[in-house]
């Protein structure tokens, strides 16, 4: 039986918890939500302060940082030039904050995360300027990728690769885009490489620590499984009313997204098979009528055929990226996609 002294200690321990969560709903949080609007009527994506929204419809909800004096929105939407607006934030005192004038931990926490400030601005207007030409749009989806990119960061790095391979499929003859690409791949293999390193690195130090660990809890889930086996004898079966439940139409948009890459894939090398099969025809003709000496002998396969053919090798390398990060993401979310 716990006495008083005990349960005294649990709520002592608890205080500092519920300062802080306290805080934080009566003072504000870091960011605060503003109006995005704007003069296009179909989904766009935004980075509002480092925040990505993707497939919006304005107007929209976002947040945007309140210590900052400056805030950033960047709105991409295909056929359409890149807008970006850097605006001044003007401030009123956030008299929310005297909720907690008896706590002066709550006060201080706010006043640390700038919840004292209000932004007076709540609306923001983008003006959208349609593209004129193919390299328009491609420079659009180069420009809003190298703002997600982030060397440090898969996340970002898969974000920014797939605004890269849609300029790439808009202007093909866009050699930026491809070097986007490579440059992008090659840092994701890197830090591939890295964290799985790493991992390896800090099993080899905590494998005994972690051996024990296990054997420790695998006692531990041996005594609850009998004490459960013995509940469920005793009470009847319950089920998985408690288990947590897949969002299926999270399954679905993991699988369309999916789906739309491998056709991508699949697509692109159809498209270099033929290429592979013309270089190799042309390298034939050229084979044969130089053995003939035949006058008129065509060339074999340029330079140029086989730059093609290796910009969509790593085209594709970059497709394949795309899905497996899709996998992962998918995985994590207790999906299963293919």
């Amino acid at each position: 039986m716990k006495t008083k002294f005990d349960i005294g200690i649990y709520v002592f321990l608890l205080i500092p918890l519920i300062f802080s969560s306290c805080a934080s709903v009566l003072g504000g949080a870091t960011r605060e939500k503003i109006t995005v609007t704007g003069n296009v009527n179909i989904p766009v994506d935004l980075l509002v302060d480092g925040k990505s929204y993707s497939n919006v419809t304005l107007p929209a909800r976002v947040k945007i940082k309140r210590k900052t004096e400056t805030s950033e929105i960047i709105a991409f939407v295909p056929n359409y030039k890149l807008e970006k607006q850097i605006f001044d934030k003007t401030y009123v005192f956030n008299h929310r904050i005297w909720l907690n004038a008896f706590f002066p931990g709550f006060m201080w926490i706010d006043w640390k995360n700038s919840a004292n400030k209000k932004v007076v601005q709540n609306e923001i207007v983008l003006e959208f300027i349609p593209a004129t030409s193919e390299k328009e749009i491609s420079d659009a989806c180069i420009d809003f990728g190298m703002e997600h990119y982030n060397p440090n960061r898969l996340d970002g790095l898969y974000k920014a690769l797939s605004y890269f391979q849609q300029a790439y499929d808009i202007d093909s003859v866009n050699n930026a885009a491809l070097i986007k690409i490579e440059t992008t791949l090659d840092q994701i293999d890197y830090l591939e490489e890295e964290r799985k390193r790493s991992k390896a690195e800090r099993a080899e130090k905590w494998g005994n620590a972690m051996t024990i660990t296990a054997n420790i809890l695998g006692a531990t889930a041996n005594i609850v499984g009998a004490v459960q086996s013995s509940n469920t004898s005793t009470n009847g079966y319950v089920g998985d009313a408690n288990a947590e439940q897949i969002n299926t139409s999270d399954c679905v948009s993991f699988q369309t997204n999916y789906n739309k890459w491998k056709s991508k894939r699949d697509n692109e090398m159809k498209k270099n098979a033929g290429r592979k099969g013309t270089a190799a025809g042309k390298n034939d003709v050229h084979k044969i009528r130089t053995a003939v000496g035949d006058p008129d002998m065509t060339g074999g396969a340029t330079n140029s055929d086989y730059r093609v053919i290796n910009n969509s090798q790593k085209l594709i390398r970059g497709y394949e990226q795309q899905m497996k990060g899709i996998q992962q993401q998918a995985k994590r979310a207790g999906c299963s996609v293919y």
